[in-house]
């Protein structure tokens, strides 16, 4: 078993330590290896654990497998962010290996773990109070049930993530909805999070609170006020929308005490199938002209349809299968816009793939 571990929401340009750690399950297995890389920022050796590992064309690999130690081996590195950013994920594999100088009883596992910007606190919206304009014409004959009294009433806060209701989010509510997407925490901490209702935080969820952040939360019209237009929400779906380009995210499944899925979207996704084939689940959203996620059915055409089939071939959320080893595309389109997956598939152990799909 691999773990990834460090901190899951970081400023732009800041530099963290993150650790890597492969329990191995079997006697044999005596040393470990590992290949960290990342679509964005920059990765470097350091940390306490930092012996054995070295920076190569980018990405930090060992330079010989290091022993295990209470039956673990532990890597430490660490990753720089690039100064603007929304989301960058990790991506890991850590080797248990017999140190025999063959691939024959080694065991390799796959981690990803995805990075959201941590806004600095001042750019987290403040709300102000604005004081209720003196009635132009105030009547002394106004009965006492017709004249507010004491404070009005709290806004009702139209924001994914306000936790508490204050028509405000706050770091603190962020680095909740990254806990609760992760599986730190339970959903019932937070439940404004769930955007959808679906029992789960995915990370568009958690983007639309950053983005509740830096724009401010709408109060919601008192129950006497005239009914106004309001902006959708920013994964409702939106026809005619005016898209910038495409954002498609696939789903990472989590086993232990949480469980459930989780949605990322790195530069390159690796999933390694069950059986002869390997099915990734994944969905398409649509960013329009502000940079708000917005909800899209896209056409997914695949140039090689022996190899690889999208089902359906168009919505929101499909399954792509590829079928056997080889290289092919999937064009991904809504509104006017377009984004392309490259998928390279290759021989995994003589009994399944191993797919790797990069974003374009």
């Amino acid at each position: 078993m691999v773990t990834l571990s460090g901190p899951t929401a970081v400023a732009p340009s800041s530099t963290n330590d993150y650790r890597l750690q492969i329990a191995h399950s079997g006697a044999l297995q005596t040393h470990g290896g590992l290949n960290v890389s990342a679509a964005m920022g920059l990765l470097s050796t350091g940390g306490s654990d930092s012996a054995n590992t070295q920076v190569l064309s980018g990405e930090i690999t060992h330079t010989a497998p290091k022993a295990a130690v209470g039956g673990m081996t532990t890597f430490t590195f660490r990753w720089t962010a690039p100064a603007s950013f929304t989301n960058v994920s990790l991506n890991a594999w850590g080797n248990s290996v017999n140190n025999d100088g063959d691939n024959s009883g080694d065991r390799a596992t796959f981690h990803q773990l995805t990075i959201l910007n941590n806004p600095a606190p001042t750019s987290t919206p403040t709300p102000t109070s604005t004081p209720a304009p003196p009635s132009p014409t105030p009547t002394p004959t106004s009965t006492p049930t017709s004249t507010p009294t004491g404070p009005p009433p709290m806004p009702t806060s139209g924001c994914t993530g306000d936790c508490d209701g204050d028509a405000s989010i706050t770091i603190d509510e962020l680095l909740q909805g990254v806990n609760i997407a992760l599986g730190s925490v339970g959903l019932e901490q937070c439940p404004s999070f769930d955007s959808n209702n679906d029992g789960f935080v995915t990370i568009d969820e958690v983007l639309q609170a950053v983005h509740g952040a830096l724009d401010g939360c709408p109060v919601a019209p008192s129950p006497t006020a005239t009914p106004t237009p309001t902006r959708p929400s920013p994964t409702a779906t939106t026809a005619g929308a005016a898209l910038r380009n495409i954002q498609v995210a696939f789903k990472l499944e989590r086993g232990g005490t949480f469980g459930g899925p989780l949605w990322v979207s790195p530069l390159t996704y690796t999933q390694v199938g069950q059986g002869p084939e390997c099915t990734v689940e994944a969905r398409a959203n649509g960013i329009d002209t502000a940079g708000r996620p917005v909800e899209v059915s896209a056409a997914w055409t695949a140039s090689d349809p022996n190899m690889v089939t999208v089902s359906p071939p168009q919505g929101h959320q499909v399954s792509i299968t590829v079928h056997g080893a080889g290289q092919s595309t999937v064009q991904v389109s809504a509104g006017g816009v377009s984004t392309e997956l490259s998928i390279k598939a290759t021989p995994y152990l003589d009994v399944t793939l191993l797919v790797n799909i990069t974003i374009h």
